[in-house]
């Protein structure tokens, strides 16, 4: 009984919040402090509103471009729910699930949240995590539907299309999460958002990092070197999701990434004025502490001609400790004795692909 009231009013909360950010007209939007009643269900949306700031080419703070740009908020909701008002709430806060999920067309965004809400003797209270998704128009990172509820840890595994094809040449991704928390108060009148919920601010910094392999013009011999025309790269042991808060040091405290995945790019290549770079970019891929190491990226690198020919292969494993990190080159150079490693990080050099330059 208990879940068929939380249904319905669930069902309420997201269609007053798809009223509010679907922009409908003043009557039908649910603004502050208003109380929706009928049929004993009492609704009570707060609006809240963000400042977004992206990250731009000298990695400060500014406005979002949004002519080369597209935004988007995905918003999971998660809630405590009693049967009634004389009872004690649950101990725990339900998982984030995907409530909702908008394009956000200005520097300033606002959306009217569900804070709390009662059917008949069933009381609730909601927080939320809002993850912001910044990427290059074209990209193939964004989902084209979400077709079910995705909770919030696997917000980024397999509904978001992190690929590295050689079609998509730029899908950079910036980020940042913000959480709306509720005061958690027992009393049911009390219940509000916990500290300030008026121009939060947004920063969308940029979260891809790049392996690159330097294939030195020795690995094959002089009379097989014009006949290599590709090379496929492949890394293993990617995380499937991005990391969904904290910051790019690898001595924060961040959300570490369920699962991995592997990424491989066919690129053309030509030997014949001198060592061959080879590029991908991913989800970042490093150490956070102990608990969470699963040692590095595993990387293949193929040769072939134009048939498809194999013409040589290497690889290293997790072993090597080779790492990727957010909005840095990791170095690695592959001649015919093998790998090298232990090339310093160009963090100072890469900003991301091309279109970060215009963020701002």
């Amino acid at each position: 009984m208990k879940k068929k009231w939380a249904g319905m009013l669930m069902g309420m909360c997201a269609v007053v919040l798809s009223f509010s950010l679907a922009g409908c007209g003043k009557d039908d939007v649910v603004t502050e402090n208003t109380i929706v009643e009928g049929d004993s269900v009492i609704i009570t949306t707060v609006p809240v509103s963000f400042n977004l700031q992206a990250e731009g080419a000298s990695r400060t703070l500014g406005g979002v471009n949004f002519n080369e740009f597209d935004v988007y908020a995905y918003i999971f909701q998660s809630e405590k729910s009693r049967s009634s008002r004389w009872v004690p709430w649950g101990d725990e806060w339900s998982f984030y699930e995907l409530n909702l999920y908008q394009k956000v067309e200005s520097q300033k965004f606002t959306v009217d949240l569900v804070e709390k809400g009662s059917f008949l003797s069933f009381q609730y209270k909601y927080q939320y995590k809002i993850v912001f998704l910044t990427a290059p128009k074209g990209s193939s990172v964004f989902p084209t539907t979400l077709e079910k509820e995705i909770a919030y840890d696997e917000a980024l595994t397999n509904p978001f299309k992190w690929n590295v094809d050689e079609t998509q040449t730029d899908n950079a991704i910036y980020r940042d999460v913000v959480e709306i928390l509720s005061n958690d108060k027992d009393n049911f009148d009390d219940i509000a958002f916990e500290g300030n919920i008026t121009d939060i601010p947004v920063e969308l910094y940029h979260k891809d990092g790049v392996l690159r392999v330097t294939v030195a013009q020795d690995l094959l011999p002089a009379n097989i070197r014009s006949k290599a025309v590709k090379a496929e790269l492949t890394i293993d042991n990617v995380p499937e999701q991005m990391y969904l808060k904290g910051s790019s040091s690898p001595d924060d405290d961040e959300v570490y990434c369920k699962g991995t995945q592997s990424l491989t790019k066919t690129l053309g290549i030509n030997f014949s004025s001198g060592d061959v770079k080879l590029e991908i970019h991913s989800l970042p891929q490093y150490p956070i502490s102990e608990a969470t190491t699963t040692g590095g990226i595993s990387c293949t690198v193929c040769l072939l001609d134009k048939a498809g020919n194999e013409l040589a292969s290497n690889s290293f494993d997790s072993d090597a400790n080779v790492y990727i990190y957010p909005n840095t080159i990791s170095n690695v150079r592959l001649t015919k004795t093998g790998f090298e490693f232990g090339i310093d990080l160009e963090d100072d050099v890469w900003d991301g692909p091309n279109a970060a330059n215009n963020l701002n």
